[in-house]
């Protein structure tokens, strides 16, 4: 649940009205976030996020999205593969699909 200082549902939360409120508590805990990535959000806009904005890099920064636990041996694996490995793979970095020959 939201904290009960968060933007009533009724009142939309807009650029204008966050840069207004830069004390305003967000939910970004409730939403997966941590403390240092609140900040980074803080610091890119110059502001608090709108409720929109906050969950957009929520979501934008999530696991599934960013690979944030898995981006050390991802890194890894493409500094270890090896010409002829990259000839079997059917998805190299970057999500670039290769054509599988089926004959």
């Amino acid at each position: 649940m939201a904290p009960e200082s968060a933007i009533p549902a009724h009142h939309p939360d807009t650029v204008a009205d966050a840069a207004a409120t830069p004390e305003r508590e967000m939910p970004w805990k409730e939403l997966g976030l941590k403390a240092d990535e609140y900040e980074s959000i803080r610091e890119l806009l110059g502001r608090r996020p709108t409720n929109a904005e906050l969950a957009m890099y929520s979501v934008m920064w999530s696991e599934h999205c960013s690979y944030k636990s898995s981006k050390i041996h991802l890194r890894q694996f493409g500094a270890k593969t090896t010409p002829e490995m990259r000839e079997h793979l059917l998805v190299g970095s970057g999500g670039e699909r290769r054509r599988r020959r089926h004959r």
